[in-house]
């Protein structure tokens, strides 16, 4: 997280009108929760198209060399991650309690625990019938609920369901915990929707819950959301 200029912000914001912009490319990659929260928000947004010469060269700009990058203000925000509790913080989507804000932060290191072996289904092993094999054998199945996983498993997002025992994690009210888990979801439904719709009841209806959130059904019909869902066009 870092300052930009003043002048440079004056001319981000009265380019924008006052939007946030994300930073990325048009696909949903690492930025599709971040749309999900501010649409929930009521927030427009601005998309601009990274340059990738630019991010791997401009270390004022990304310091880290990757995307996303977030622009609200003064503010230049990088990592995904902190873009997200920014996104929460500032919208109320956090959670009303001290509890409440721990059960987010949970939700979202298990989201990516699980998100970081999809994505190695999807980059490095081209989603091939044998490693969709291993990644429902090791991440979905019931049976290895408690075996060596490498701490990642559709079943520990239901957790959170179960333990709240209302229609999203943290109560009556959706927060980004909510988000996150719905778009890991959605993302191994378009993949692996007959090994996960029958066993895991509750996160099919925590997806419908939030599709069906006026903002978020919205956002979702729209030509504003990327129908590309990774860099490579797999899954």
């Amino acid at each position: 997280l870092f300052l930009v200029s003043k002048e440079l912000s004056l001319r981000i914001m009265a380019k924008v009108g006052g939007k946030p912009v994300i930073v990325y490319w048009p696909l949903r990659g690492r930025a599709e929760v971040m749309r999900l929260a501010l649409s929930l928000a009521n927030q427009d947004w601005i998309e601009q198209t990274v340059d990738y010469a630019a991010m791997k060269s401009d270390k004022e700009a990304f310091p880290f060399g990757q995307a996303p990058a977030y622009k609200d203000g003064g503010l230049h925000i990088l990592q995904s991650g902190t873009i997200l509790r920014y996104i929460a913080r500032k919208y109320d989507l956090e959670g009303k309690s001290d509890e409440e804000l721990v059960i987010n932060d949970m939700a979202m290191e298990t989201v990516e625990s699980l998100l970081g072996k999809y994505l190695t289904l999807i980059y490095q092993d081209q989603l091939s019938d044998a490693a969709k094999e291993n990644f429902v054998k090791n991440h979905i199945s019931k049976e290895n609920i408690h075996g060596r996983n490498g701490g990642a498993h559709i079943d520990y997002l239901e957790w959170f369901l179960r333990k709240s025992g209302k229609p999203f994690i943290t109560g009556d009210r959706c927060c980004i915990g909510d988000l996150a888990i719905w778009q890991l979801v959605d993302n191994l439904m378009r993949i692996l929707e007959a090994d996960i719709r029958p066993h895991y009841p509750l996160l099919m209806s925590h997806r419908e819950r939030i599709a069906d959130i006026p903002s978020i059904r919205q956002y979702l019909a729209s030509p504003k959301r990327p129908a590309q869902v990774n860099g490579n066009k797999l899954g």
